[in-house]
């Protein structure tokens, strides 16, 4: 189930740590690479924990699925958590402890930056879209509501975007204030 934001997001996340351990050793254009990307990777750590707090834990169908789980005995709204709240942390840490702070100044681009966000939105809309013409299911129960209405779907990626945007700016920020 590779479809949900999550595990796109957690993925890029555990990898752009591991290339920045990684790159000093491997060379000083992978590490300008992997500084360059923190911003928007911090952004989507940001996404993750925020999103997932505002808009799946209160949705009918997530509070239906954790009943269903709870009757099997799983922890099912714990383990989500767990899941995602870590991303913000490690978002913050990677920031404010692991990069350079010379070294982010000279690599981060806020226009690239901000052209990813913008790219991977579309990218990702496009993956789920493309599931559910596949499976008929959408990764989030609360995507059924918007049906085939193109004025809320419209709406709902704009959000996305600015919402996305503005955790990038909060990142962007943290970043200014260690450079100031």
């Amino acid at each position: 189930r590779w479809v949900y934001l999550t595990r796109h997001c957690l993925a890029l996340q555990a990898w752009h740590q591991v290339m920045s351990v990684a790159a000093p050793m491997l060379s000083a254009e992978l590490s300008a690479l992997t500084h360059g990307i923190s911003i928007w990777i911090a952004g989507l750590g940001w996404f993750v924990t925020v999103q997932y707090m505002l808009l799946v834990v209160p949705s009918d169908a997530f509070k239906k699925d954790c009943l269903i789980w709870e009757k099997r005995g799983v922890h099912f709204k714990e383990i989500g958590l767990l899941v995602h709240v870590c991303a913000l942390p490690i978002a913050v840490l990677d920031i404010t402890v692991a990069k350079g702070a010379l070294e982010l100044k000279a690599a981060v681009s806020m226009l690239q930056t901000m052209t990813m966000v913008c790219g991977y939105t579309g990218l990702y809309l496009c993956v789920i879209v493309a599931n559910f013409k596949a499976t008929g299911r959408w990764p989030y129960g609360f995507l059924t509501e918007f049906g085939t209405d193109l004025r809320k779907w419209t709406a709902f990626v704009a959000k996305q975007i600015c919402v996305l945007s503005a955790f990038t700016l909060v990142s962007w920020a943290i970043f200014l204030c260690r450079t100031a």
